[in-house]
């Protein structure tokens, strides 16, 4: 759905019927690719909202695969042809994946010859860090549970990192469904979103106005940003549905 923002892609997210290319992405030449958006973006949120998700795939060994055969064909479970950093040796999707490096990687070969990537409960991710059984994890590819957020952060032998906040939490609203635009900013304006900030994810991240974060450069301040007090989201919640509706 997210790749409506590309010319040739419909405001749905998807091609017309029977559609052989998109006209917004085009091979310049055998090792680049352009992309043609249908309004103005920053490099950063293409890189970390678009760029990040596509994978190139080879037509040589796929291109004869049916629809079907994607979701099945035991290639993809230790594919031999690769672009990333690292190729798969073994694979038990309910335990683990191992991996060995490229060495034809096109920035390089990786430093680390192998990585072994455990398929662990959340719950678990404490314990293996403070044990040492884990090296490193972090959201992508695993999740913390908040309760142990405090506890990792305090463990001698771990060093926690936060970095910028380039991506964010977001909503999709049927608007044939909910037509009064004062009802659903007001659906906005009764989420406290900074009590979701500081005790939720601990303070760890920040409340923006609209699809762009503080790590955009070409973010831009609203002038009347959403109300900050429960008082205020209240009112603007009364007037647009009724004084019987509480949020």
């Amino acid at each position: 759905m997210m790749y409506y923002v590309f010319e040739g892609v419909g405001d749905e997210g998807f091609v017309e019927a029977g559609a052989d290319h998109i006209s917004g992405i085009t091979k310049v030449d055998d090792k680049t690719v352009r992309f043609t958006t249908k309004a103005p973006m920053s490099l950063i949120t293409f890189q970390n909202s678009y760029a990040r998700y596509l994978m190139p795939l080879p037509k040589h060994i796929i291109g004869g695969f049916g629809e079907e055969e994607l979701a099945t064909n035991p290639w993809f479970g230790k594919p031999d042809v690769v672009s990333g950093p690292y190729r798969v040796t073994e694979f038990d999707r309910d335990h683990y994946v191992s991996y060995e490096a490229n060495k034809n990687y096109w920035k390089g070969a990786p430093k680390i010859d192998r990585l072994n990537i455990k398929i662990v409960e959340g719950s678990q991710l404490y314990a293996g860090l403070k044990s040492g059984e884990i090296d490193v994890t972090q959201n992508t590819m695993s999740a913390i549970p908040l309760e142990d957020y405090e506890s990792v952060q305090a463990l001698e032998n771990v060093t926690a990192s936060f970095g910028a906040p380039i991506t964010n939490l977001s909503v999709f609203v049927q608007t044939e469904k909910i037509t009064d635009a004062k009802v659903r900013q007001a659906m906005v304006y009764a989420i406290d979103r900074r009590q979701l900030l500081e005790q939720l994810l601990k303070g760890s991240g920040e409340v923006v106005e609209g699809f762009l974060s503080s790590a955009s450069l070409i973010l831009t301040i609203p002038s009347n940003p959403c109300p900050t007090t429960r008082r205020r989201r209240r009112n603007f919640w009364k007037r647009a549905v009724g004084t019987a509706a509480r949020p």
